[in-house]
């Protein structure tokens, strides 16, 4: 059994969260789409994707080339990345 950390893209608002869902699914990488305390937030992001902290730099890499811009990465114990 695996305790799997999992990050967070922060994303301005749902449609963008559904893009970076399908720019990821089509690179290979996993993720799920999640609401956001807006106030825990640096820019007040309202939604975002989880993904396996451990595909960090794939899924900058895969949001990046797909044109997704997002506002803030998240750990999962709440730092900034």
């Amino acid at each position: 059994m695996t305790n799997e950390i999992y990050c967070t893209a922060a994303l301005p608002s749902l449609t963008y969260a559904m893009k970076a869902q399908r720019v990821l699914s089509a690179a290979g990488l996993n993720s799920d789409i999640v609401k956001l305390d807006s106030s825990k937030t640096k820019h007040g992001c309202g939604y975002g994707v989880s993904f396996s902290c451990s595909e960090t730099d794939s899924v900058k890499r895969a949001l990046r080339s797909g044109g997704v811009n997002v506002k803030q990465y998240v750990s999962g114990g709440g730092e900034l990345l």
